[in-house]
């Protein structure tokens, strides 16, 4: 891999990182009030974060809204489990 791919990934990296951060912080932040946190919720902060810092808006919106859809698929895994 040349290092001009590695610096690109690793960029990507970064964002999909922070992507993932931002939604763990939404989703203690909702659970403290006992409010709802959903994919579809944090597809819309993802919009915000995007306009709101340039620097995740020159990367792939695609990468990142698969990095919430994830969240959101571990996050329902984790609470079914604690549920049982």
């Amino acid at each position: 891999m040349s290092s001009t791919a590695l610096a690109f990934l690793l960029k990507e990296w970064d964002c999909c990182r922070w992507v993932r951060n931002q939604c763990v912080a939404e989703s203690k932040a909702a659970s403290r009030v006992r409010e709802r946190c959903g994919p579809a919720g944090l597809d819309k902060k993802l919009t915000g974060w995007r306009t709101e810092h340039a620097w995740l808006g020159r990367r792939s919106p695609g990468r990142q809204q698969q990095t919430v859809r994830d969240f959101g698929k571990s996050r329902t895994a984790a609470l079914y489990a604690r549920r049982r």
